[in-house]
């Protein structure tokens, strides 16, 4: 069986975790500095970042099938996070 589309998807995965939580070391001193609204969406993030890490552990421990199902909510996860820090980084 050959599991490489599997293994590649959990690997593209962690390393756009990785960046976004190099991205995250890299505002947590602006979000502090910034407005109400800014705060807001950085604790959104931070959730959001808890459940993408939470999601990543359940590829590495499920099935296939539903560990693609895992992948898929990180990968949504993921692009909602590099959203919000592109929010964040545009207001300072």
């Amino acid at each position: 069986m050959d599991t490489t589309p599997y293994k590649n998807m959990k690997e593209t995965l962690q390393r756009e975790l990785e960046s976004l939580k190099q991205t995250r070391e890299e505002l947590r001193l602006q979000a502090s500095l910034a407005c109400a609204d800014a705060q807001k969406e950085w604790d959104h993030l931070e959730k959001q970042l808890h459940l993408a890490q939470e999601e990543l552990t359940r590829l590495s421990v499920h099935a296939k099938s539903a560990g693609h199902e895992a992948g898929e909510r990180a990968r949504g996860l993921i692009d909602e996070i590099k959203a919000g820090y592109q929010r964040i980084r545009n207001t300072g």
